[in-house]
């Protein structure tokens, strides 16, 4: 019995939080629940998990610095990533502001109401609405916490 004990505390001190590479050329953060998809300027699209997959436990979707012009519809981003809050799609120039209005359960955070494109002026789309965040502008690994439980 003390044997079963000991193995069992060996074999969970041994799951911890990692990062792997997921979808196309993003990485996935266990531990800040965060997939990563930034900084590929000639990406077009928000990469999706194949037909019939799904990726569970990642609550923010990070596509900032690319070249999107539009999300997918918010259906679709829910049923691909089920446990999805959030999504940053800042300094993606050519991202068209008007969908945004076509989201209502996701948080989409944007360039979108910025004045002359200042960083300071960060705005997140909420629910249907624009609100004015609070949030550091570099988000970093406890920073995105303000916009999951937003």
């Amino acid at each position: 019995m003390i044997k079963f004990f000991t193995f069992t505390l060996i074999c969970s001190s041994g799951i911890e939080a990692y990062t792997f590479h997921c979808l196309t050329g993003c990485r996935c953060d266990t531990n800040e629940e965060i997939i990563h998809c930034d900084d590929h300027v000639l990406r077009k699209t928000v990469p999706l998990p194949p037909h019939g997959t799904h990726l569970r436990g990642f609550t923010v979707l990070s596509m900032t610095n690319n070249n999107i012009d539009e999300l997918p519809d918010e259906q679709l981003l829910l049923a691909k990533f089920p446990d999805l809050k959030a999504v940053d799609v800042e300094d993606n120039k050519n991202f068209d502001c008007d969908t945004l209005k076509l989201f209502t359960k996701l948080n989409v955070l944007s360039d979108c109401g910025k004045k002359n494109g200042k960083k300071d002026d960060d705005r997140v789309h909420v629910h249907g609405q624009n609100s004015k965040n609070e949030e550091p502008k570099h988000r970093g690994r406890n920073e995105w916490k303000v916009i999951k439980n937003y």
